[in-house]
């Protein structure tokens, strides 16, 4: 079944530069961190690039760097699409369900997500 981009969505996406530290979880070389710049976050998910492919329902670890909080928020999820870009060999966008948060990380996650979808629709309503 071939999904395009609305189908895929599950809930708002805010498009700002978070950085995520990744790794897969429980296979070899899972001790190996990845870090990128995420292309944009939703309450449901994030998407980011990489360098590596990543089979989907594939867990990954992630580590997300909100300026709310000094640490960053902590929490698992599974790839549910890694897709080739068409203009960069190489380089994967990765998207990632969040399947698994502590409720004090999921707090701030989702205020963080609220805060900038507010601000992205301010900023929308003012063009």
């Amino acid at each position: 079944m071939d999904m395009n981009e609305s189908n895929r969505r599950y809930a708002k996406r805010v498009k700002y530069d978070f950085t995520v530290r990744f790794r897969s979880v429980g296979s070899p070389g899972s001790a190996a961190w990845n870090i990128s710049i995420l292309r944009d976050i939703s309450t449901a998910g994030v998407l980011f690039y990489s360098l590596d492919y990543y089979d989907c329902d594939m867990p990954l670890e992630l580590r997300i760097k909100s300026p709310f909080i000094s640490e960053e928020m902590i929490c698992f999820g599974n790839v549910m699409r890694c897709e080739q870009l068409k203009n960069k060999k190489g380089v994967f966008a990765v998207g990632v369900k969040i399947a698994e948060i502590s409720p004090e990380y999921r707090s701030v996650y989702n205020k963080t997500v609220a805060y900038f979808l507010d601000k992205s629709n301010d900023q929308d309503k003012s063009l």
